[in-house]
C-alpha cells in the first residue's frame, strides 16, 4: 500500500449516506465548532483526555485505537471524510475519559465541537438528531462485527473474517472487492503480529482467495474466501 494511501475500514456505506449524520448536515457558517488541523501521526486525543467533544472529518483520515493487554495498539475503526468520530463522549459520565486514542493517519482537518454545543444543536434539529441516533446504531453494529472477528482464535479465521468485514460494501461486483489496506494495518485491526499476517495472507494468495502486489490494491474474492472459511 502506498505510504500516503488512505485506509478503508467502513461498512453500511449506502445507508449511512442516506440516514447517518455527516459533515454535510451541519451548519457551515462557523456557528458550530471550529476547524483544527493535525499532522500525519498526531494524536487528536489520548486515553486520559476528557471525553467532552465530538469531531467531524473535513479532510484526511483518522484511526480510533485501543491498547491490548500487551500494550499493542489495535485499530477499532478508521474514519473517512464526512464521518463523525469521538461520539462516545455522549456515553461517558460527567468528566468521563475517552479510553481510546484518535490518531491522524494522514494530514487531517476536522471540525471539533464541544459536547454541550452539539447537544444544543441536536435539540433544535430533529432530522439531525434522528441521523445521529442512526449513526450510533450503525457504529454498534460495526462494533459487534469487530468483536466477531476478534473471537476467532486461529489466524486464518480471524484474518479471513476481517477481510470479509472490510469487503462488505455495496461496491462488491462479481465477488471481488478492492481494499486499500496493507499488512501493517491488517495486523493492527486483527490484533495479530505483522509477520503472522504476512504468512497467513501468503496462504490465502496461494489458494487464489486474495491478490496483491506492491503499490496495488488488495483484491479479495469474497465468494471463494467465504467458502474456504466454511470448509475449514
Amino acid at each position: 500500500m502506498p505510504e500516503n494511501e488512505p485506509q478503508q475500514f467502513s461498512t453500511h456505506l449506502a445507508c449511512r449516506t442516506l440516514m447517518g449524520i455527516t459533515l454535510e448536515r451541519l451548519p457551515r457558517d462557523g456557528s458550530l465548532g471550529r476547524l483544527r488541523s493535525f499532522a500525519k501521526g498526531a494524536d487528536i486525543w489520548r486515553p486520559a483526555d476528557r471525553a467532552d467533544r465530538i469531531y467531524f472529518l473535513e479532510r484526511g483520515q483518522v484511526a480510533v485505537m485501543m491498547g491490548d493487554a500487551r500494550g499493542h495498539e489495535v485499530i477499532m475503526k478508521v474514519i473517512t471524510v464526512g464521518e463523525p468520530f469521538g461520539e462516545l463522549c455522549f456515553c461517558a459520565q460527567e468528566h468521563g475519559l475517552f479510553h481510546t486514542t484518535g490518531r491522524a493517519v494522514v494530514a487531517t482537518v476536522a471540525l471539533q465541537i464541544r459536547q454541550q454545543d452539539f447537544v444544543n444543536y441536536l435539540q433544535k434539529d430533529r432530522e439531525a438528531l434522528t441521523a445521529f441516533v442512526f449513526t450510533f446504531c450503525e457504529r454498534l453494529s460495526d462494533a459487534e462485527r469487530r468483536l466477531e472477528v476478534l473471537t476467532h482464535r486461529d489466524a486464518e479465521g480471524r484474518l479471513g473474517s476481517l477481510l470479509l468485514h472490510l469487503a462488505s460494501t455495496p461496491r462488491e461486483k462479481g465477488g471481488e472487492v478492492e481494499l486499500h489496506v496493507g499488512h501493517e494495518e491488517l495486523a493492527q485491526m486483527a490484533a495479530m503480529s505483522r509477520s503472522h499476517v504476512t504468512v497467513t495472507m501468503g496462504k490465502f494468495r496461494r489458494r487464489g482467495l486474495v491478490r496483491y502486489e506492491r503499490n496495488c490494491p488488495l483484491v479479495v474474492d469474497t465468494v471463494a474466501l467465504k467458502a474456504y472459511l466454511v470448509e475449514t
